[in-house]
């Protein structure tokens, strides 16, 4: 019997044992958050520091906090429909690219990268981009900003401090209540597909930036403000996909006439909204805006408005669905285009503007 009674017992405890251990066999499964081809990693960051050229680096899993990427570094991440999540809202980003070569990619479809800021509260960005970044799919979100004042972090930042390259050819970008991309004034920004969402600014632009696809869905704004008597200002040439509308921001009065913002429309791109002259919010006065607006194709679906008092804008093609006019002391001249107003007043050779009515409207040709 005593024999029996220890059997049992022995029996229960190894039973006990191997519960016990089934959890923590689960845990130490479910600890990797990363791999490289086979090669499994606890946390992101090992496995992007210990990825070779050319790695794709995988998500198995969601990760937690911040990543960096490092100048010599020259990977893939493939998001693999999970998330890089940070719920810090201090400096760094979620992801920091600190001079380093990246392709962000996600073939699922379902993952991203998002920082857990509170509106109204501090914040910074969910991507900061020092190097060459290519974005491929995934999501980008972040709630920074304020209903109710002018303050908060983009969501994206390409350039602040180093020449950097941004590429964006697909993706979700969402940042309701501030800016969602910021190209500074060192970068180079090629917006070829994608959906960028924000109530205030879809894209600022300071340098260099070329959009021929996707949607911006807010303002895309060309930044100008002056350092040492030198304008620093943004160029944006737009030559395809659709924007809400577009404005030229003067961000500090200047009386420097180099380096002025500019913005060039063309081939297919649709602006639905305004184009036109902003201010910004240092409340400069309309007579202090400056900067260059050229349209040679696309279609502007709202009004075309020169309200500056010493910038241009000059119309040698394309459509203007809504009025066009003058308000302020800069010039506006026409040479060519489709208009569903009277541009006669803007035309040189007025003779060269003719009207045409059919049973609904009026169009008006020039050149």
């Amino acid at each position: 019997m005593k024999k029996t009674r220890m059997r049992v017992w022995s029996i229960l405890l190894t039973v006990l044992m191997l519960l016990t251990l089934l959890p923590v066999t689960a845990m130490a499964e479910e600890e990797t958050v990363a791999m490289i081809g086979d090669v499994e990693y606890e946390t992101l960051q090992a496995a992007i520091d210990a990825a070779e050229p050319g790695d794709i680096v995988t998500l198995i899993s969601d990760s937690y906090g911040k990543v960096t990427i490092s100048q010599d570094d020259n990977i893939i991440l493939e998001l693999n429909g999970h998330w890089i999540i940070d719920n810090d809202n201090s400096s760094p980003a979620a992801l920091t690219n600190d001079g380093g070569t990246i392709v962000i990619r996600d073939e699922a479809g379902t993952g991203g990268i998002k920082r857990l800021d509170n509106p109204n509260t501090s914040s910074y960005y969910t991507i900061k981009n020092e190097g060459t970044m290519t974005i491929k799919g995934g999501t980008v979100i972040n709630d920074s900003g304020s209903t109710t004042e002018w303050k908060g972090s983009s969501l994206i930042c390409n350039g602040a401090s180093s020449e950097a390259t941004l590429t964006i050819e697909g993706g979700t970008f969402r940042q309701d209540n501030f800016i969602a991309l910021k190209n500074d004034e060192k970068g180079t920004l090629n917006f070829k597909g994608g959906t960028v969402i924000s109530n205030t600014q879809a894209l600022q632009n300071w340098c260099n930036t070329t959009i021929s696809g996707g949607d911006l869905e807010g303002m895309v704004t060309t930044c100008v403000y002056t350092s040492g008597g030198t304008n620093l200002a943004g160029t944006t040439n737009i030559t395809g996909g659709t924007i809400s509308s577009v404005g030229v921001l003067t961000h500090k009065s200047t009386s420097a006439e180099d380096n002025l913002p500019t913005v060039n429309i063309s081939g297919d791109a649709v602006v639905t909204g305004d184009v036109g002259f902003v201010q910004s919010k240092d409340t400069v006065s309309s007579e202090n805006l400056i900067g260059k607006i050229e349209i040679t194709g696309g279609t502007v679906g709202g009004n075309l408005t020169n309200s500056s008092g010493k910038g241009s804008v000059v119309v040698s093609g394309g459509t203007v669905l809504g009025n066009v006019s003058k308000t302020g002391n800069g010039s506006l001249a026409i040479s060519g285009g489709s208009f569903t107003s009277s541009v006669k007043d803007y035309v040189e050779d007025s003779s060269s503007a003719i009207s045409v009515t059919d049973s609904s409207s009026t169009k008006y040709y020039v050149g």
